[in-house]
């Protein structure tokens, strides 16, 4: 796992918007739609309400994750990186809202499994069996999808790294690298935190990609997915894009400093 210092305890709810929030929001939702079959078993799984427990309560879980997704995307963020390995400076994932993506996976899984169970009962019949492979299919893309969401949250699966000779993308897809050489152009600042910001590749041949990352013909920041306020993180790629000879301080505490009293300029 990735060793990072811990966020300013000022700028943030620093519990609540670490891993342990995002870890308390998969453990509620998946913990609910279990206790929901447990009980549903309890007073009988074909009575109205033990199907309404067992097969209806994921419902308004998963909905209600949707929801909390764009609030948890545009909440305010905080105006600082993280000092990581490599040397680097780190914007880490928004952990809950990876948490809230993992639950959703978790829980649809768990709602899946119940309903593949249900379907298996001695007394419903033998199913067709292409229902039964394409329901088997479905529950396992579903659970395989999930486990990237939990990985994401434990080893910061989805992060920006700004290393002294490169930009660094790490998402559920894969990495790319991208010296700071290959970048013509660098990211226009956005107050938003709800759409991607691109940054201009002008020599593709030396981005170095791994996964299905590759696909992409230039870098998108997952502003929406990280931990840090989207102007103040495109304020400091361009800053070094500007200043190059700063780049080689990157990773240090004095480099972090001059670098939040530069952004203070740019009001960021």
């Amino acid at each position: 796992m990735m060793a990072t210092t811990s966020p300013d305890p000022g700028s943030a709810r620093t519990w609540i918007r670490g891993r342990p929030g995002a870890v308390l929001l998969m453990v509620v939702a998946v913990g609910l739609a279990v206790a929901g079959i447990v009980v549903a078993e309890f007073i009988g799984a074909t009575t109205l309400p033990g199907l309404a427990l067992s097969l209806l309560l994921p419902g308004p879980i998963i909905f209600g994750l949707i929801a909390l997704g764009p609030w948890l995307a545009r909440r305010p963020k905080p105006t600082a990186l993280r000092l990581g390995t490599g040397p680097a400076f780190v914007a880490p994932p928004e952990y809950p809202l990876l948490g809230a993506m993992a639950a959703q996976q978790l829980t649809f899984t768990v709602f899946m499994a119940n309903l593949q169970l249900r379907v298996l009962e001695p007394d419903e019949g033998a199913p067709p069996l292409a229902l039964l492979m394409v329901s088997l299919l479905l529950m396992v893309s579903l659970f395989g999808l999930s486990l990237l969401w939990v990985v994401a949250v434990f080893r910061d699966g989805i992060r920006l790294e700004l290393r002294p000779e490169s930009l660094v993308v790490v998402t559920l897809l894969g990495r790319q690298e991208v010296p700071w050489e290959a970048i013509a152009v660098g990211p226009p600042p956005r107050p938003s935190t709800w759409d991607a910001s691109p940054v201009g590749i002008g020599r593709q041949d030396l981005v170095r990609t791994t996964g299905l990352i590759k696909v992409f013909p230039q870098v998108l920041l997952p502003l929406d997915q990280l931990g840090v306020q989207p102007a103040f993180l495109t304020n400091a790629i361009n800053h070094y894009l500007l200043h190059p000879e700063y780049r080689a301080g990157i990773g240090t505490p004095e480099e972090h400093d001059r670098l939040q009293r530069a952004m203070a300029v740019y009001g960021g």
